[in-house]
């Protein structure tokens, strides 16, 4: 006699229901990721897939329930189709909360009165399941009830500083410029520009206005909007909220960054007038050691004048003759004895003074 161990058909249907559901979940999205899927279709299979799942859950759970009281095999198939289950719902449990709580709104902007405009977005915003690119008014109530805290960002700025921290900020958050215009005279600043979420690939539109105020400095004002769907389930607030944090991270920076500079320029404007002190000391120490030397040499001027002068006067002279027999002969060679005895005297003081 042999001995069958029944395997519960439960727990096998349960593990192929969620195996599928689980390939058709995850190759849906990983289609649309890529952008070779429609959103709309995209959502209607995985709702097929989440459906799956969910048909998938209860028979592992009545396997496991028949497979306690009946001592059936396949509580491993049983397990393994619960488990596969579990990561398909995941998601859709995930985002239950924000589905009750929040409302029922695809787009928010930060001035409802004058919302940005979408421009070049807008072409991109027609076809079947897309949402209209003109701004859904139903929602401002719903909008300043659930998100109050969704103002303008004021910049302490000019124009054109304000509107590239604005971009730069856009672009950290990989974000995809499709237009910008920078602000004029006579024109506000707007960037226009796209994301696509990481892991399913929702598409979200974005017009970001930067325009003066009349009391000095800017003002940033932000519409988000879901390309697809009617409920956002806040994601759009948030990505608002992300982008002026960023912008604020950005003028902390540049903020940041001028200060190194004018602190480097302040070092240099020191180093600067220390360099010019210590070249104006050098100047004055050269001007009065030339005084100085100019003082020393008058002085020996004129202390070889006066050895001169002594020599002179301590050759021997002659008696001077007050006879009238002296000659005109011997006055002329006196004359000439007293010129080569100061000529004498000057070469030897030039001598001195040279050495």
């Amino acid at each position: 006699m042999r001995y069958f161990n029944h395997e519960s058909r439960k727990a096998r249907w349960s593990r192929r229901l969620a195996f599928l559901a689980f390939l058709i979940f995850v190759a849906t999205f990983a289609v649309h990721r890529i952008g070779e899927l429609q959103t709309p279709l995209a959502m209607n299979i995985s709702g097929v897939a989440v459906v799956m799942s969910l048909f998938a859950l209860v028979l592992g759970i009545a396997a496991m329930i028949s497979i306690w009281n009946e001592g059936y095999a396949g509580a491993g198939k049983a397990l393994s189709g619960m488990f596969l289950s579990a990561m398909v719902l995941a998601g859709p449990l995930w985002l239950i909360p924000s589905i009750l709580t929040l409302p029922r709104i695809y787009e928010v902007t930060t001035d409802p009165g004058n919302p940005p405009r979408f421009d070049k977005i807008a072409s991109l915003r027609n076809g079947e399941g897309v949402n209209p690119p003109a701004f859904q008014r139903s929602a401002v109530k719903l909008q300043a009830e659930a998100y109050p805290d969704l103002q303008p960002l004021p910049i302490d700025r000019p124009t054109d500083a304000a509107f590239s921290a604005v971009r730069d900020a856009v672009q950290n958050m990989n974000w995809h410029i499709v237009s910008e215009v920078p602000p004029s005279e006579n024109q506000v600043g707007l960037i226009e520009a796209t994301h696509q979420s990481l892991v399913f690939g929702f598409r979200d539109d974005f017009a970001i206005r930067v325009s003066p105020m009349p009391a000095g400095g800017t003002r940033v004002d932000v519409r988000a909007s879901a390309r697809y769907g009617n409920h956002d389930m806040g994601r759009n607030a948030m990505s608002v909220h992300t982008l002026f944090t960023e912008v604020k991270t950005q003028l902390a920076e540049i903020d940041q960054k001028e200060a190194l500079a004018e602190l480097i320029t302040l070092r240099e404007s020191r180093a600067q007038k220390a360099r010019a002190e210590k070249e104006k000391q050098r100047l004055v120490a050269e001007r009065q050691e030339r005084e100085q030397r100019r003082q020393e040499a008058a002085l020996r001027r004129e202390s070889l004048i006066s050895q001169s002068g002594n020599e002179y006067h301590s050759e021997p002279q002659h008696e001077p003759d007050h006879s009238q027999s002296k000659t005109a002969n011997e006055r002329r060679l006196s004359k000439r004895q007293r010129q080569a005895a100061r000529t004498r005297a000057h070469r030897k003081f030039w001598e001195q003074l040279n050495q």
